[in-house]
Formats: C-alpha cells, structure tokens, sequence
C-alpha cells in the first residue's frame, strides 16, 4: 500500500462535511492498534456496528483510508481487520495517524505519484516527456491525474458499497417482497411468446433476457421516478421527511446501513438521480439472480449498469430504458468516453471503457493525457485481490467472460450512417440542455400529401396515442413527433398501472409548454377544415387550442367539433395546443386514453 493513496484518502475525508467524528474514530483505531500491537481484537472492525454504518461509513474517503492501509473484508464478510503488524504496516500507521492531525495531508496536491515503497510504482506514459523543457507540462499532468485518481477511489468506494449491499439476502428479500414478481414473470413470458426466434439459446436463457427486457421498461415507466433536485442525505433519521424548497429529502439504496431503523427507503421514495437508478436497478436485478456490475463514466456524470444476458455482458441503462446500446454516450449524448470502470464483488473492478467508445486511436492518444496506465492496472489487480466467491459466478465463468469481452473490445463496433442514436430522455430539458445532452433544435415535418385523389369528397388525418400512430389516406406512420412541433418540452406518457396514455410536459416541470401542427394544403378547393381534439386538465392545469390560417387565427373548445370555412388553397394552416400546468405537469394532457382504445383522439377533417 502506497503512502499516496492515503493521502487521497484524507483529502476525501476532510473535504466531507460532518467529517470530525469519522477523523476522531480513524485516530482512536489506529492508536488502539499501535498501542495493542499483539492483541487481534484492536485489528478488526465488525461491519455490521455502529461505528462502522453510522461513523465511518457516510463519510468519503473514510473506508479507503482503511484499506489504503491494509484493511480487508474478512472471508465472511462480518470484519474489516488488518494483518498483524509488521515494521512497515507499523509506519504507514504512523505516518497515517500524523496527516490525520495535521491540517494539510503533507502538501499532498504536489506529492510525487511514485511509492518508494510500492513494488510497481507508477510510470509516467511515454507520450509525455520528462526533459526539463516540459517539467510544467509534467507538473500539471501529475496534478490532473492525482485529481482522477481520488475520483476513482471515491468512485470504487461507492460503487463497492453498493454491489456488497446487493448481495445481503435481506436485501434481496426485502426487493422481492416490494416488487410484483409474479407480474412482472408473467410479462416477461408473454414476451418471449409473441418472439419465437430461438437463435441458438435454450428457453431458459431466453425467458431470463425477456425478464431482463420487462423489468428494464417496468422500472423506467412504473417504478423509479427521475428528479432534477440535489439529494440531501441525513446523518439523523428523524429528518428523513424534512424538505427544502426546490430539495429533495431521502436516502439512498446505499444508505440502508446508515439508518438501521428505517431502511430500504429508496423502495419508498422511488426517486434520485442515476446513481440512484443504477444502483436500485442493480440490486432488483441481483434479486432476480442476474449477474450485475455497477458503471460508471468516470471522467463524465453518469452510472448505469452491466448484465450478463444470452452468455455475454450487456450495457444495461435503466434510465433511458435502453439495453446493448453502448455508444449511445459517445456518439447520441456527445460524451467523451476516456475511462468507464465496471464494479461488481464477484469479479473487483474492470475496465470496460473500451465498449463505449469505438474510437480506439483517438480513445488511446486521449488516455495518454488523463490516466497512467500502470497505476490503473495496479488498482484493479488489487481489487481482483477483494474480491469474493459468489456462488453461480464461479472463476471459469469469468476467465471466459473475460476472452469474449477482449476479443469484443479489439473488434470496435462501427457506426453506420443509418445507426441513430437518441438524446438523453432523463431530467428536465433545461437541466439536460444544460449538460449538453439533448439537441438544440427539434425538427417535425410539416404535413403535406398529395396523393389525393380527384374524386375523393374528403381527406382525413387521425392520431391514435395508443398505438402512437398518425393514420391518414390507408397509411400510417409511428411516432407522435413525426408531426408535432414541440420544441422539446412534451413526452408520451403511458401509465401500466392505470393502462392510460398521454402526451404532457416532461415529468418534474411545471409552466407552458406548446404543440404544433402544420399542414400544407394541396392546391385544391377546400369547403371545410372540421378539427376534433381531446384533451385533460385536472385541479388548475389548462390546454388551450387555437387555429390559424395566414394571418387568421381562432381559438376553438376541443370539447366540440371545430369548423374552419373555406381556407385559402395551397396555404399552410397550424393547431395549437398550449398546456399550463402550473403546479404539476400531469395536470394537462393531450389525447389522453385507455391503451386499449382504437378510437382516434385527434381528427383533421379536410372537406372538398
């Protein structure tokens, strides 16, 4: 262990609020060992303990200044115990418990990244030199990886926390008892029905990827709920149902051993952001039995996770409802995709960043500047060293994961003109425009048909938010933004538990937010335009329609049948529906029905 990473440690640990008790508990322990070299039970920590969960444990940095010191998890995983002492251990506690009390960890922003007293220190990539000519340039390199490199501690600290919480059988118990397992089994094999390729995997393996499929969407549209807000987390449970304007107040699936006396909340509140998605999704899908590792883009803000599905790992992401779609980051949201590490207990931490970026040359020259590569091969064969035995995920199972996953990364997926990938769907648009993750403009079509024929005494344009298609003429088309110009701000929502659908505003926004649609008119006479449109309000929530031709615009109820005499031919008219939904932005819907109704919820009748 290298004197560095404790100082990173420490760095974390006094840049967390509320961090003085956690600093005081470190020392005691530390001093108790040094002081009762010989006796064990000053070595070891029980997990379940209330110094642990409730001292240490919510504290970053706390868990890693124990193992950057030679702590480990016992073979049962009850203890966190360290080693007898050696002349080496016992100065590294030393020198340990000095930068705990002092103010600054020993200049630690300039420390050199070598461990005189590490076996594989560090090498300074060879796309950098080390003349005298770039000592600033190497100087800040070193600076900008120690920076990563307390990330990726912070990060597996997380990540670690979480992956061994998925695999308490209380846990599991408690997500099985929540969720509705025989339904959602029940869809999963009515999917697999309606499939009836077997491509070359047994009914098993094909029931389970169905599941995988089922709760996946399930998760996304019934269960977990998206919120833009900052997570305040609670060291006291009395606060759990305290807010603060624009905050929300909860615990995450992480902290059910924070709070012994109110756990699993994560299962109540159903919301958070996609730290809070991924590691919910991760630990239903390990009470599933599904094999799971917890992602994340280390260099960007996201997590989501891996699934070992049809006999290879999958990218799994529960917020945008998306499965086997790894360059969606890269090449739909415009990430950069430089280090994506994957945790899990069974196998430790890899790096799977490779899969998510198809962009090798760009992708090794862009690592050069960001990662000492032996430093990452270190880590990660320290936590192989961690990692424990789970049962159904035996070693050879991983040894030939680990060939297919080499030979998939050497094979980079290329992107053809026709792959399109989507923006992000998740979090306001304010909130992902801020972030650079949706597009800055969105486009519809303007309706224009001509293949109308001579004799025909009408045309008519339908919509059917069921089925989210546009029928017109014998044809349709799918997608409800084909036509409508909405500027980013409406979604198509579907409700399983109430089998309803709608278009509103995006989940978590309140306001106005406006619709359009646009039709070019053929160069033929028209009698009549006749517009029937259905929509819901509830409490003070509004949708007003209007209709415009040229410079005439009017506004019309949608509750009865709207008539427009005589527009003018080879003109272009518009509808608009503006929602206001204030308070909640349920509150005004479009289309609103039954996922079974055939009926069409939006009609524009062209008379000749």
């Amino acid at each position: 262990m290298g004197i560095n990473e404790v100082k990173i440690a420490i760095a974390a640990i006094k840049a967390a609020p509320d961090n003085q008790k956690a600093i005081d508990t470190l020392e005691k322990i530390l001093k108790n060992i040094l002081t009762h070299p010989l006796e064990a039970k000053y070595r070891k920590l029980k997990v379940a303990g209330k110094v642990f969960t409730e001292t240490l444990l919510p504290v970053d940095g706390a868990l890693d200044f124990l193992y950057s010191l030679g702590f480990a998890e016992s073979d049962d995983g009850s203890w966190l115990e360290i080693a007898a002492l050696t002349s080496e251990s016992k100065t590294m506690l030393v020198r340990a418990v000095f930068l705990l009390k002092t103010n600054q960890s020993s200049n630690s922003e300039s420390a050199p990244l070598r461990d005189s007293g590490s076996q594989s220190a560090p090498q300074i990539p060879p796309a950098i030199s080390e003349s005298p000519s770039s000592s600033r340039k190497l100087q800040n390199f070193n600076s900008s990886f120690l920076e990563i490199q307390e990330r990726i501690l912070r990060l597996r600290s997380s990540a670690m926390m979480h992956v061994r919480q998925w695999e308490d059988p209380k846990t599991q118990k408690k997500v099985r008892d929540t969720i509705p397992v025989t339904a959602l089994f029940k869809r999963a094999s009515e999917l697999l029905e309606q499939n009836d390729s077997a491509d070359g995997f047994d009914r098993g393996e094909l029931l389970k990827h169905s599941l995988l499929i089922t709760l996946t969407d399930w998760f996304k549209n019934e269960f977990f709920k998206w919120t833009d807000g900052n997570i305040i987390r609670y060291n006291n449970p009395e606060k759990l149902l305290e807010t603060r304007e624009g905050m929300l107040s909860y615990f995450c699936l992480c902290c059910f051993n924070y709070f012994p006396k109110i756990e699993y909340n994560i299962f109540i509140t159903r919301k958070g952001r996609c730290g809070e998605w991924a590691n919910c999704f991760g630990a239903i899908l390990r009470s599933f039995a599904f094999h799971v590792r917890e992602t994340y883009n280390v260099l960007e803000d996201h997590v989501w996770v891996e699934v070992r599905t049809l006999g290879r790992w999958t990218h799994v992401d529960p917020c945008e409802d998306a499965i086997d779609k790894p360059l969606m980051y890269k090449h739909g949201w415009k990430k950069s995709c430089h280090l994506c590490l994957s945790f899990s207990v069974a196998e430790g931490a890899r790096d799977t960043t490779w899969r998510y970026n198809n962009l090798h040359a760009e992708l090794r020259e862009a690592r050069k500047q960001l990662v000492i590569e032996s430093w990452m091969n270190s880590f990660i064969k320290k936590y192989e060293e961690r990692k424990k035995k789970i049962m159904n995920w035996e070693k050879k199972m991983q040894e030939e994961d680990w060939i297919t996953e080499a030979v998939e990364f050497l094979s980079p997926k290329q992107i053809g003109s026709d792959l399109k990938f989507s923006d992000r769907t998740t979090g306001s648009l304010q909130w992902r425009t801020s972030r650079g993750e949706t597009a800055k403009n969105i486009e519809a079509k303007v309706f224009f048909y001509t293949k109308i024929k001579e004799e025909s005494p009408e045309f008519v344009f339908s919509y059917n938010c069921a089925k989210d298609t546009y029928s017109f003429n014998g044809e349709s088309v799918s997608s409800w933004a084909t036509f409508a110009h909405h500027g980013g701000r409406l979604f198509r929502k579907e409700e399983k538990d109430w089998k309803m659908c709608y278009l509103a505003m995006q989940e978590e926004s309140t306001g106005e937010a406006e619709v359009e649609f646009k039709f070019k008119l053929p160069n033929k006479q028209i009698s009549s335009i006749l517009v029937t449109a259905h929509s819901a309000t509830y409490e003070n929530g509004k949708v007003n329609w209007i209709f415009c031709s040229g410079e005439s615009c009017t506004k019309f109820n949608p509750t009865e049948q709207f008539v427009f005499p005589e527009p003018s031919p080879d003109s272009t008219v518009s509808i608009k529906a503006s929602l206001v939904a204030p308070n909640f932005w349920q509150h005004a819907q479009l289309f609103r029905q039954a996922l079974d109704d055939t009926s069409f919820m939006f009609e524009v009748r062209f008379k000749f």
